[in-house]
């Protein structure tokens, strides 16, 4: 009982502290974490960012063919599309 007691008291204390600071909030949520569980946390959000970065690479490697007319793009690729910008180009 007494652990629960001093547990609450923790928990109330930082919740007093951090309750306007979503950094500080977020540090005392990771502060509650195992180990093991921060080792989950990272590997998943290291997962993520590994499959962001390949997907911008390869947007990245699409607009590069685009803009040197190797994919020409025609009315199909637009099917479903609401609005296309139009770029006015100087003369």
């Amino acid at each position: 009982m007494l652990r629960m007691n001093q547990e609450e008291e923790k928990n109330t204390l930082i919740n007093s502290i951090t309750r306007e600071d979503p950094k500080m909030r977020a540090r005392a949520f990771l502060s509650r974490l195992s180990q093991k569980e921060l080792e989950i946390i990272d590997d998943i959000v290291e997962k993520a960012r590994r499959k962001k970065c390949k997907r911008c690479r390869e947007l990245n490697k699409a607009m590069e063919m685009y803009e040197r007319s190797e994919v020409v793009l025609n009315a199909d690729d637009y099917k479903g599309v609401d609005y296309i910008p139009v770029k006015h180009t100087q003369r």
